[in-house]
């Protein structure tokens, strides 16, 4: 499966962002809800409260690397992963 920047990125650049991953309406869908997100090199990160029957049903592998970001698409991945990616509370 290949992701591209697509309409997460419509939605960074609504944000004021230079763009962000991924591509596809049910992955968008996933990125902007905070189930899933992607470290500064592309790796797919999963909330550990996104149930796997969720992935299996948008075809959406484990393993998804987008590539590269631009220096743009990183500053809005660090603010997605602080505001918007579901992870457990830490004290």
């Amino acid at each position: 499966m290949t992701v591209r920047a697509g309409c997460a990125e419509r939605t960074a650049k609504k944000r004021g962002a230079g763009g962000a991953p991924p591509n596809g309406p049910h992955v968008d869908h996933l990125f902007d809800g905070g189930w899933i997100t992607f470290d500064e090199t592309g790796k797919l990160i999963t909330s550990p409260f996104l149930p796997e029957e969720a992935l299996r049903l948008c075809n959406l592998p484990e393993n998804v690397e987008t590539g590269p970001f631009n220096e743009a698409q990183i500053e809005y991945l660090r603010y997605h992963h602080v505001h918007v990616f579901k992870r457990p509370v830490t004290e």
